[in-house]
């Protein structure tokens, strides 16, 4: 039967997310969360992904309290969204350079680009591309915030990092590094495996919440 099949097909990507979490394999992740998109109505999809996005909204208030002029961007976007189902048609595409906050100007991009994806005239592959890349943002901003919170030195040493096309070098070349000491940080690896289980989560409750 159809709903049986999709059923399966469903659950096959479920389980392909969540082994993806497990070993921390990105690309296996993004490519099964996709699919897993494409089979839900776009309001489930946005409401299951934006839901991470919320949840995330009291850390960005610790730098941003909600009361301050740059809170409101992400606030409202996303309070549009999950009321109207739709964002705005002009987005203000340059403001990730205000934020400076670790993880910050990640959940800012993440959150454009959730709202990108609510725009009315989207199309259905460009819908599923932008809430792919934007719930994969979010956990970056989560992943830089948890590392750069802790490690304020490489924090300011990523951002001061410059490029010369001159010489070809970066001012610092060791900040190179930092990156890498972030990826492989264990307080980082087990929140990356748990921010992409918990979206799986979300994702299986929103495929039965659709079921007739």
């Amino acid at each position: 039967m159809p709903d049986a099949a999709l059923d399966a097909d469903f659950a096959t990507e479920l389980a392909a997310l969540r082994a993806a979490a497990a070993a921390r394999e990105w690309n296996a992740a993004q490519s099964a969360l996709a699919r897993m998109v494409q089979t839900l109505p776009f309001f489930a999809a946005l409401a299951a992904i934006s839901e991470g996005f919320t949840a995330y909204l009291p850390t960005f208030h610790r730098d941003y309290p909600p009361q301050s002029l740059l809170a409101r961007l992400p606030t409202q976007l996303l309070s549009g969204m999950m009321s109207y189902g739709f964002a705005p048609d002009n987005l203000p595409d340059n403001a990730v350079a205000d934020y400076d906050a670790p993880g910050a100007a990640q959940y800012v991009l993440a959150v454009l680009e959730l709202a990108r994806a609510a725009q009315k005239d989207r199309e259905p592959v460009e819908r599923v591309e932008l809430l792919v890349s934007a719930a994969a943002n979010q956990m970056i901003a989560a992943l830089s915030e948890s590392y750069y919170r802790r490690f304020p030195d490489d924090h300011a040493r990523v951002r001061a990092n410059r490029f010369d096309p001159e010489t070809g070098d970066y001012s610092d070349p060791d900040a190179a590094r930092i990156p890498l000491l972030l990826w492989l940080d264990a307080e980082v690896a087990a929140l990356d495996t748990q921010l992409w289980l918990a979206l799986a989560d979300r994702l299986e409750r929103a495929h039965m919440s659709e079921k007739p």
